[in-house]
């Protein structure tokens, strides 16, 4: 599963946590370096295992897209992505 890793310049995976107020671990996943971050929000967003309603869900820029968007809507989820850089 270890691959070359773009950004960093050395072989390894990613590691994709969601975290309930910052204390309790949701759901994790180790993933492809090349697999879409999107992709890795929504799988635990839907797949997380626990009995928590998930109202809603903060990811960085690499976890926004429309159709992101789009699916958190339909699961009636408020998508709250931290934009790289919006102050510029």
């Amino acid at each position: 599963m270890s691959e070359f890793h773009v950004r960093y310049k050395e072989n390894g995976i990613m590691a994709y946590w969601h975290v309930e107020k910052k204390a309790l671990c949701v759901s994790s996943q180790a993933r492809r370096c090349c697999d879409p971050e999107t992709v890795s929000m929504l799988v635990g967003l839907i797949n997380h295992k626990t009995k928590l309603e998930v109202k809603g869900h903060s990811t960085d820029s690499n976890g926004q897209s429309l159709i992101a968007f789009a699916i958190c809507h339909l699961l009636g989820i408020n998508l709250q992505p931290r934009i790289k850089r919006i102050g510029y």
